[in-house]
């Protein structure tokens, strides 16, 4: 086919085109001389008319009053001062931005503001050479030049001669100079003094409007003045102003300008849309059309292209017609760029329009070779990249930043703004070639990510992935939705977003992680199929998933499932197939079914000891896992076997160093640690960290975690300053590398919680835990396995703060929520309803308390065994509250049988067991055995002394116990010695003011009471009431339990009256907080009832130990030993009041019982004898008295 010429101007616009020939010319011959070669430029122009010569009035019209500019205020009213203001200097100032940006509609505001106050303003427009020219002799004109001196004169110099001559200050607007070459011809520099572009002087002012914001290019004596998108508020009021009310609120607006990147040209088109639509009737609207700001931004992020369309694409309506203004404003900067000869500058600009919005490391992600091996860049060379690169940055297409503190990797960086790159990613160079962009973004993406050399699980290189793993999606975000590619154009397109998503999940963002591994899920069943290795893979780690956020059953389903689908296309034996095997006996692990779990790790381990090897290191890991669920099992022995052998293959094989090696180094100390073995297990946590240390960063996660564990069991042996110190300093570096929200942080802020409530610090330590838990409850959920742990741990911490009612609720909460996720038997679930258990034994609902623990314990025997630790720790408990009911003969037979199986199970030093032994000591004590209790106390005490140490808080309230012991014995001298070194310790371990020294200072001060020191024990008790009072609160169970010792040193002072008021205050209070049958409330009652007898008011003293009798028959039974000391004490009041008969049958009663329950000789038995003479005796029986 013959080439068509090029159309003539005639045939462009007519024979007559209204414009004289002479104009035409002088237009025609000034544009041929700015695109000539060489340096030659030719200005001399043929005379022109007034009538002939544009319009150089700024274009008021433009401007609406009742449509404020809006978000510019300050840079208008700067702009305004600059333009009035008369001086030297630089006076030529240029408003460069993004195109579309609103630099012509700023000048219009600024133009105003000045004429308003009496300057006169030039309006010339720079969209090219010839209309340049034109007005800077339509200026000249205006300045007084004649047909002549147009014709004659060099323009430029003409026009600056009468601008220079002027005395009335003046502004000249050149507006859209883009390409800035017409205006600085011929030299480009304002300081030559020759070209069109020259220093105003005092009078005047020039101001520049231009895409082009290169200080090169301006050069040093113009002030440069970048216009910046708007804000989403501002944004949001221009939306506003466009639409009224009618397409959604202020909060909508401002998302959808956030959307628009606060681009003024697309807040324009987006509000003038929607204002059409919602004045358009219903029946005349395109059904899909968005009538709303969030349907508007819905339909943005959904299809771009159809509220934007580029100019290849539409020109079917009015409103696409409009629309393709905004791609057209960008294809103009890149057709100038291309006259210039950067050619990269388009298919560059577009290929970074692929990426997702936000920066990207081009140093790390644009790697040459890569981009010229694509037919997009054939040739490339780094110098090409960078100028490409700066050519767009120039022309405000992209933002080139420098970050000084980033990585040396990813310092650089490039931004695109939003529509910029919407426009350019829906454009037909990109849409029509897919096949070449896609493997493209995939390659550079790939590339980038290095996966080969640096794990996801490295914070070294996080750096890297923080700033490349926005990006993942690329590939699949430019996907259609029913793509026909050949399959080499999407092989590995979902690789960048499955290692995108490895990374979230490694530094803890599990919702990002989940979504973005959904959505690869999705692409990779759509393009590659259900069975594909690919998309079993990514349901395997959304499986995962799931299980780190606590969606245990979800996770169990996807992994039943991967399996199913991995036997039958795979191979029951294959590696793949036995890694989802691996990973659901791990998931059943976390559950709690303990049984299935260990079938399934032991169905894995013989496989791969067949097709893999004993030695190869997955045989060892499933080898190793395996011992953890023995120890979980309660089986130490055969754990630490286990271990043992996967320690010794592995020294062996990968060596001593290795991380797999330290890995089971440090499952052996933590069985050491259940072991109650403290002193091996520190030493084995030591020197794996200083393994580790050596092989990698001291502040790797997995490094903290063995500095986390080690001060957990620097907590377990009492050094609680250093437990702090350690917690404290893995917390630190924990916010530094993994962020204040990462599950690991938080894990790290409850352990120091913990440590505080060890130290009594129950304020901070609540406040703490009430932290953690609003952070786990944001990040996790309500439900997390994690969350429900902190929860777990602020109830402890109430309930030692005595707020026993909030601490029930919370672990009923607790329990509830484990129940439904984990089941009733799980060992979480038992473990929360012992807590419950201990809860209502400490409100005295003693009946209930066993009942839970009976339960509990019926269940762990079934789940884990008769001598499983968690059993054992039940059946402990359940022997406390029998204690209290008074079953003393049961109770001991069950802390026999736990010490029995302690011993047995642990060693006869182990911590759990020496706890049991130093409760079968108190039990021995309230039996009257008070020989045989020392003997335990003291055998305890030496055992805690050799394992834990001297100070350790296990030792020190061992040595409390024997304290309180030896003053039941009468050996008050010892027993004060012995509190007063425990004090002495507990103030310089935990301070003055901790729960356990005020607890001491109170035994102390009962030991002066029963010394005959009744002042000093008066000033004891007072010097603790006021301790607890500003440290508990005036009714903290502790602080009433203060007052009432204090009341019985008063009574026995005789200041009655007062003991009294202080009885009545502390049994309201008591009421109040625990009910009146609570066993507190019935000792206070009990105690104010024995001061009535010694007013005298035997009549409303004995009306009270009735009252208390019958309480604490029905709460306690008849025989419970404080059943019976009511007994007593009513027959005592019974004898005052002369009814000998009754009195005495009350003391036989007693006696006998206590007979039974504490033998003859206990110290109560003999104290009811007594009693029982001194009736006889009153009522003449005097040879049975005598005898008794």
């Amino acid at each position: 086919m013959q080439q068509a010429d090029k159309p003539s101007t005639e045939a462009l616009y007519g024979a007559d085109t209204g414009v004289p020939d002479q104009f035409v010319l002088a237009s025609d011959r000034g544009q041929q001389a700015v695109q000539g070669s060489g340096t030659q430029h030719n200005y001399f122009l043929a005379a022109a008319s007034a009538e002939t010569l544009p319009s150089i009035a700024p274009p008021w019209g433009r401007r609406n009053p009742q449509v404020p500019l809006r978000g510019r205020d300050a840079l208008v009213e700067r702009l305004s001062r600059l333009m009035s203001e008369q001086s030297e200097g630089r006076r030529v100032h240029v408003l460069c931005g993004l195109g579309g940006a609103g630099k012509t509609r700023l000048s219009l505001e600024v133009a105003h503001h000045v004429a308003a106050q009496g300057t006169e303003v030039w309006w010339v427009s720079a969209v090219d050479s010839g209309v340049f020219a034109g007005g800077m002799q339509a200026v000249s004109h205006r300045l007084g030049a004649t047909v002549e001196q147009l014709s004659q004169a060099n323009p430029a110099d003409l026009v600056w001669r009468l601008l220079r001559q002027r005395r009335q200050p003046w502004l000249l607007v050149i507006d859209n100079a883009d390409d800035p070459q017409p205006v600085l011809a011929p030299n480009g520099q304002i300081a030559d003094e020759t070209g069109w572009l020259r220093q105003p002087g005092p009078n005047g002012a020039i101001l520049i409007t231009t895409r082009d914001g290169s200080r090169r290019t301006w050069g040093p004596q113009a002030s440069l003045h970048r216009v910046p998108e708007l804000s989403g508020h501002d944004g949001g009021e221009v939306l506003l102003d466009l639409t009224g009310p009618l397409a959604g609120s202020r909060v909508e607006a401002d998302a959808l300008a956030e959307r628009l990147g606060g681009l003024p040209l697309a807040l324009q088109m987006a509000g003038s849309y929607l204002a059409t639509v919602n004045t358009t009737p219903a029946a005349f609207r395109e059904p899909s059309a968005p009538v709303t700001f969030t349907e508007y931004q819905a339909t943005l992020n959904r299809d771009f292209a159809r509220l934007f369309p580029s100019s290849e694409r539409s020109n079917a309506s009015a409103q696409a017609g409009g629309n393709e203004v905004i791609t057209q404003t960008w294809e103009l900067s890149l057709t100038l760029l291309q006259r210039r000869g950067i050619a990269e500058a388009r298919p560059l600009l577009r290929l970074l329009s692929c990426f997702e919005i936000a920066p990207i490391p081009y140093g790390l992600l644009l790697h040459v070779p890569t981009m010229a091996a694509s037919p997009l860049f054939p040739g490339l060379t780094a110098a090409g990249l960078w100028q490409a690169l700066t050519a767009l940055a120039s022309l405000s297409l992209v933002t080139l930043s420098h970050d000084a503190t980033a990585a040396e990797e990813v310092a650089d960086n490039v931004t695109l703004h939003p529509v910029v790159r919407d426009t350019n990613r829906a454009h037909a160079d990109v849409t029509e070639r897919l096949d070449v962009y896609l493997p493209l973004v995939t390659q550079l993406l790939l590339r980038a990510m290095d996966i080969d050399h640096h794990s996801t699980a490295d914070p070294a290189w996080w750096p890297v992935w923080q700033a490349v793993t926005p990006h993942a999606s690329s590939a699949l975000h430019l996907l259609p939705p029913n793509t026909d590619l050949p399959s080499e154009a999407i092989e590995r397109i979902t690789w960048p977003a499955t290692f995108g998503a490895y990374y979230y999940r490694a530094i803890g963002r599990y919702t990002q992680s989940d979504r973005d591994i959904r959505e690869v899920l999705a692409a990779e069943t759509r393009l590659l199929g259900e069975e594909h290795p690919d998309t079993m893979t990514s349901r395997q780690v959304l499986a995962g998933l799931l299980e780190n956020r606590g969606q245990l059953e979800q996770a169990e389903a996807e992994y039943r499932a991967v399996l199913a689908a991995r036997n039958a296309t795979l191979g029951e034996e294959h590696p793949n197939t036995l890694s989802t095997r691996f990973a659901l006996a791990n998931l059943l692990h976390n559950r709690g079914q303990l049984e299935q779990a260990e079938a399934e790790y032991r169905a894995v381990l013989a496989a791969r000891n067949v097709i893999l090897g004993e030695e190869h290191p997955d045989t060892l890991t499933s080898r190793q896992t395996l011992a953890s669920l023995l120890d979980n099992r309660g089986q130490l022995e055969q754990a630490e076997a286990e271990f043992r052998a996967v320690l010794a293959a592995r020294n062996a094989i990968q060596g001593e160093e290795h991380l797999h090696t330290l890995s089971t180094r440090f499952a052996l100390a933590n069985l050491l640690r259940d072991r109650g073995q403290l002193e091996q297990a520190e030493a084995e946590y030591r020197a794996v960290l200083a393994a580790r240390n050596a092989v990698m960063d001291e502040e790797h996660p997995d490094t903290l975690t063995v500095r986390y564990t080690l001060a957990d069991l620097l907590r377990d042996r009492g050094q609680l300053e250093q437990a702090e110190a350690e917690h404290q300093a893995v917390l630190a570096a924990r916010n530094a590398i993994l962020g204040e929200e990462h599950p690991d942080t938080l894990t790290s802020r409850q352990a120091l919680a913990n440590v505080l409530h060890d130290r009594g610090q129950l304020e901070q330590a609540e406040a703490e835990c009430r932290a953690v838990l609003a952070a786990r409850n944001a990040v996790q959920g309500e439900e997390h396995l994690h969350t429900l742990s902190t929860r777990y741990a602020l109830a402890g911490v109430l309930r030692d703060r005595r707020q026993l009612e909030q601490a029930e609720a919370e672990y009923r909460a607790v329990l509830a929520a484990e129940i439904r996720l984990l089941g009733e038997e799980h060992p979480n679930t038992l473990t929360t309803r012992h807590a419950l258990a201990n809860v209502l034994h400490d409100r005295g609902q003693l009946e209930q308390a066993e009942a839970e623990f009976r339960a509990v314990l019926a269940a762990r025997n079934a789940i884990q065994g008769e001598e499983h630790l968690h059993t054992l720790s039940t059946r402990y408990a359940l022997a406390g509250v029998l204690s209290d009911q008074g079953e003393l003969e049961q109770a001991e037979r069950d802390y026999r049988a736990v010490l029995a199986a302690e011993i047995r199970l642990l060693g006869e030093e182990h911590p759990s067991t020496l706890t049991t032994r130093h409760a079968l000591g108190g039990l021995l004590r309230r039996r009257g055995q008070l020989e045989q209790a020392e003997a335990g106390f003291r055998a305890v005490l030496a055992a805690r002394k050799a394992v834990l140490g001297e100070e350790h808080l296990h030792t020190l309230s061992t040595r409390y116990a024997l304290a309180d012991l030896l003053r039941d014995r009468g050996q008050l001298e010892q027993a004060e010695a012995e509190y007063r070194a425990v004090l002495a310790a507990e103030i310089r371990l935990l301070g003055e003011e901790h729960p356990n020294t005020l607890s001491t200072r109170q035994a102390l001060a009962w030991l002066l009471h029963d010394r005959g020191q009744l002042e000093q024990a008066e000033a004891g008790f007072r010097a603790v009431l006021a301790a607890r009072k500003a440290v508990l609160g005036e009714e903290h169970l502790d602080t009433l339990s203060t007052r009432y010792a204090l009341a019985g040193v008063l009574s026995d002072r005789g200041e009655l009256e007062q003991a009294e008021r202080d009885y009545r205050a502390v049994l309201a209070a008591e009421i109040r907080l625990l009910g009146e049958e609570h066993p507190d409330t019935l000792t206070t009652r009990h105690a104010l009832a024995g001061l009535l007898r010694r007013r005298g008011q035997l009549e409303q003293a004995e009306a009270g130990f009735r009252a208390v009798l019958a309480a604490r028959k029905a709460v306690l039974g008849e025989e419970h030993l404080d059943t019976l000391s009511t007994r007593y004490a009513l027959a005592g009041v019974l004898s005052d009041r002369g009814e000998l008969e009754q009195a005495e049958r009350d003391y036989r009663a007693v006696l006998a019982a206590e007979i039974r329950l504490l033998g003859e000789e206990h110290p109560d038995t003999l104290t009811t004898r007594h009693a029982l003479a001194s009736v006889l005796r009153d009522r003449g029986q005097l040879k049975q008295a005598e005898a008794e």
